[in-house]
C-alpha cells in the first residue's frame, strides 16, 4: 500500500482577509484560497468563515479533508499556542476569544494556534529566505511593524509568547505616538505611516510633490492612506520629497537592524511586508549601509540582510510548518 500523503494547511487569518495555503509532503504549495474576514460578524462568524474556507481550498485542489494531518492557523495577536486563547485582537474585536477550541470543534482537527508575525518568520525560514539559517530576526513592515525570532532553528516565543515585538521597542525618547503604541517606537518612525506623516506635514508646509496630485484635498483627513505603491511611482519618478522621506526611512531601519545585530548577532535578518516588497530599490542599500555605520566589523561579519522571498504566502506556510512539527512531537 502506497504511504499517505503528508498533508497539511495554514491559515493566515487577517483583519480584512483570510488567506489559506496547502502544501504536500514534499514542501510545495500545491493551492491557495482567499476569502474575506466578516470581523464586524463577531468571532463566530470568524470561525465559520475560516472552516469554510479550509473546506473549499481542499475542494478546489481535490483532496480528501480527512487525509489531511496538520492544520495551522496564524492571528494578528500574541497568542498562546498550548492554550490556544487570544487576548486581545484589535483588528477583530476579540477579547478573551478561545479560537483554538472553536477551530477544532468545527473543523474536528487538532489546531496549532500561531501570531502571524511569528508564523511569518517561521515560513521564511522553512521555505524562504532564511532556508538554511539557525538563529534568524524577521522584521515586516507595512502600516506597522512586526517581528519575529528564530533561535537554532526554532521559533522563540519568550516568556510571555510575546517576543518579538521590535515595532514596539522604543528607538526615540519623547517623539510621536503611533496608534495605540508607546511615543517613539521603531514602527512611529519607519512604518508607512511614518513616511506618510512626515511627507504629509512637509506638504504642508509647501513641498512640492507628485503625491500632491492624488491627495491635496486630503492631507487633513485622519483616514488618509499613502499606498507603498504611489510611493513607489512618485520615487521611480524622481519625486525628491518622496526619496527624501525612504531614505529617512531607510536609515531608520538600518539602525535597528545594528541594534538588533549588536544585542543577538542573528545570522541573517530578513526584511518583509509591503513597504520592502515595493520599495526595496529604494531601501535595502541604505539599510545595509546604514548597518555597517552603526555595528563593528566583527559584529556584522557574515551577517546578512535580505528580502523576504515568500510575499503573503510566508503566513500560512509557517501557520502549516509548525503545525506539522505539533504532529511529530
Amino acid at each position: 500500500m502506497a504511504k499517505r500523503q503528508k498533508k497539511s494547511i495554514g491559515v493566515d487569518l487577517g483583519g480584512t482577509k483570510i488567506l489559506t495555503c496547502a502544501i504536500d509532503e514534499k514542501d510545495r504549495v500545491v493551492g491557495r484560497y482567499k476569502t474575506s474576514t466578516p470581523a464586524k460578524d463577531g468571532a463566530d462568524a470568524v470561525v465559520l468563515a475560516i472552516d469554510s474556507a479550509v473546506r473549499s481550498l481542499c475542494e478546489s485542489i481535490h483532496w480528501d479533508f480527512d487525509a489531511i494531518e496538520a492544520v495551522g492557523a496564524a492571528v494578528p495577536a500574541p497568542v498562546d499556542p498550548e492554550v490556544g486563547i487570544v487576548e486581545k485582537a484589535t483588528n477583530l474585536g476579540w477579547i478573551d476569544f478561545p479560537a483554538k477550541k472553536a477551530l477544532e470543534k468545527l473543523l474536528k482537527k487538532r489546531i496549532h494556534l500561531e501570531n502571524d508575525v511569528n508564523a511569518g518568520t517561521y515560513g521564511e525560514s522553512v521555505f524562504g529566505a532564511g532556508r538554511g539559517f539557525g538563529d534568524i530576526v524577521g522584521i515586516f513592515l507595512g502600516t506597522g511593524i512586526g517581528g519575529g525570532i528564530v533561535l537554532n532553528g526554532k521559533l522563540h516565543r519568550g516568556k510571555n509568547r510575546a517576543a518579538g515585538e521590535v515595532g514596539h521597542m522604543v528607538i526615540q525618547e519623547g517623539g510621536y505616538r503611533q496608534g495605540l503604541g508607546f511615543p517613539g517606537t521603531f514602527e512611529s518612525v519607519a512604518s508607512r505611516m511614518a513616511i506618510q506623516k512626515y511627507l504629509v506635514g512637509k506638504m504642508k508646509e509647501g513641498k512640492k510633490s507628485l503625491l500632491l496630485k492624488k491627495h491635496k484635498k486630503q492631507l487633513d483627513d485622519p483616514h488618509l492612506r499613502i499606498k507603498s505603491g504611489d510611493l513607489r511611482k512618485a520615487a521611480e519618478a524622481g519625486d525628491k520629497l518622496v526619496l527624501k522621506a525612504l531614505h529617512r526611512n531607510a536609515h531608520s531601519i538600518g539602525i535597528h537592524c545594528a541594534g538588533l545585530i549588536n544585542f543577538l548577532g542573528p545570522e541573517i535578518i530578513i526584511l518583509g511586508g509591503g513597504v520592502m516588497e515595493a520599495l526595496e530599490p529604494f531601501l535595502l542599500q541604505t539599510i545595509i549601509d546604514t548597518v555597517e555605520e552603526y555595528t563593528f566589523e566583527i559584529t556584522r561579519r557574515g551577517v546578512e540582510i535580505t528580502v523576504a522571498k515568500l510575499g503573503d504566502d510566508a503566513v500560512p506556510l509557517g501557520a502549516a510548518a509548525l503545525a506539522r512539527e505539533k504532529r511529530k512531537n
